[in-house]
């Protein structure tokens, strides 16, 4: 069971990403940008990962990019941590929208260095949330410095099918993701605290009932 872990900056540290994958119980592919992106076709689920603001700015960037919309289609997982919540915005992969077209901005903010993430009131029960319960905090040392920004038609819409998944718990949406739950961008680093390793325990049982969600856009159309 192949997770591929792909970095969208440089520098970027992927230990403690691969060591949770491996503890529980799927393997690490640690994706390098002098890799063809040919080589991820066979993963079962995609991580993407930035420790650093600044993302890669290239064309094998934008391949990437579209490789994965195709794949988000096909139903796979696809997780952004971090600052890769950025990439997962400006790529359409959430909240999933019609082909892709961008409705969510995604801001710099001062935050707290390290803050405790709970599940939305109405949370989605998805590829990352099948373990979970209400109770339970996640954990992490380093969020980051970026808010969601979301125009108040389609906040509506993400709040009422609970796309709005994680909460931080001074405020502010931690963790967004598609209507069929299986791209989600989230704004912190599970990996780095043992009770994160639920949500990777979810990705695990989600691959290992061959189960490929149904991926509809929602209805919203944004407004320019």
């Amino acid at each position: 069971m192949k997770i591929a872990l792909i970095p969208l900056a440089i520098p970027c540290d992927s230990t403690d990403l691969a060591l949770a994958i491996q503890r529980t119980g799927m393997e690490a592919f640690d994706f390098s940008w002098n890799m063809s992106i040919e080589q991820l076709i066979d993963a079962k689920g995609y991580i993407l990962l930035a420790t650093v603001p600044e993302l890669l700015r290239n064309a094998n960037i934008q391949a990437l990019g579209e490789f994965l919309q195709g794949q988000n289609i096909k139903g796979k997982p696809i997780l952004g941590l971090g600052y890769a919540a950025r990439f997962m915005v400006d790529y359409g992969l959430v909240p999933g929208l019609y082909k892709h077209l961008i409705g969510v901005g995604i801001h710099e903010k001062t935050i707290s260095p390290a803050s405790l993430m709970k599940l939305s009131d109405d949370y989605q029960y998805n590829t990352y949330t099948r373990l979970l319960s209400p109770k339970d905090r996640l954990g992490s040392p380093m969020i980051a410095q970026l808010e969601f920004v979301i125009p108040p038609g389609l906040l509506a819409e993400v709040q009422s099918q609970g796309l709005d998944v994680f909460w931080f718990e001074q405020g502010g949406i931690a963790a967004l993701a598609n209507k069929a739950g299986n791209a989600m961008a989230m704004l912190a680093y599970p990996e780095n605290n043992l009770n994160g390793d639920a949500l990777f325990n979810s990705l695990r049982e989600h691959i290992t009932s061959d189960y490929l969600a149904q991926v509809e856009p929602l209805c919203y159309w944004p407004r320019r």
